[in-house]
């Protein structure tokens, strides 16, 4: 997994959930206010995709950091030869 998909994962998926708790979060704040959920939701939103990226920048540079080793399947190998 690349640095970028990483990145764009996470604030694909955390601005989703963010978008949907600023709205929801929003109705319990300001109950009476016809503004209170997409106003929410905007700023869930975009504490969402900010968070994400962060941290799926985070993710994908530890990802690629990590050395990959190829395990030899021994049963393969009989068959082969």
């Amino acid at each position: 997994m690349t640095t970028f998909k990483a990145t764009f994962l996470g604030a694909f998926f955390l601005g989703l959930i963010g978008l949907g708790v600023g709205g929801v979060a929003a109705l319990f704040i300001w109950p009476g206010s016809n503004l209170g959920p997409p106003v929410g939701a905007l700023y869930g939103l975009f504490i969402g995709i900010l968070l994400g990226s962060i941290l799926g920048f985070v993710f994908g540079e530890v990802r690629s950091s990590k050395p990959r080793v190829a395990h030899e399947n021994p049963e393969k190998t009989k068959k082969a030869s």
